[in-house]
């Protein structure tokens, strides 16, 4: 778990100048942080009350299924409900599995 953790970090360093401007990088880096710490902290705990009341792990596995779904869910949602609006050179919305629409249409022209 350690390695991936690891892994993980430095991926979110990597991709937040492809998501937010050069300016909004520290605090994008710092919601990130803070949500994968917010879920590292309260994940064990909910899982031992899950485990606690039904006296199985089935349940918390469950809820660990619904958390990942509804992350990815999430990653659907267009990125203008949250109120960040392009900026100059951007397109409105991403592409397919999120891609940028220019580099999709420059693929599809090939």
């Amino acid at each position: 778990a350690g390695g991936f953790t690891g892994g993980l970090n430095s991926l979110m360093v990597t991709l937040a100048p492809e998501v937010v401007s050069p300016e909004q990088m520290g605090q994008a880096v710092s919601v990130s942080t803070a949500t994968l710490g917010l879920g590292t902290f309260a994940g064990p705990v909910i899982a031992g009350a899950i485990f606690d009341s039904l006296g199985s792990y089935r349940g918390g596995w469950w809820f660990a299924a619904s958390c990942l779904c509804s992350g990815c869910l999430l990653l659907l949602v267009p990125v203008e409900w949250f109120g960040r609006q392009p900026g100059p050179g951007e397109v409105a919305s991403p592409g397919p599995l999120g891609c940028r629409r220019e580099a999709a249409t420059i693929v599809g022209k090939a």
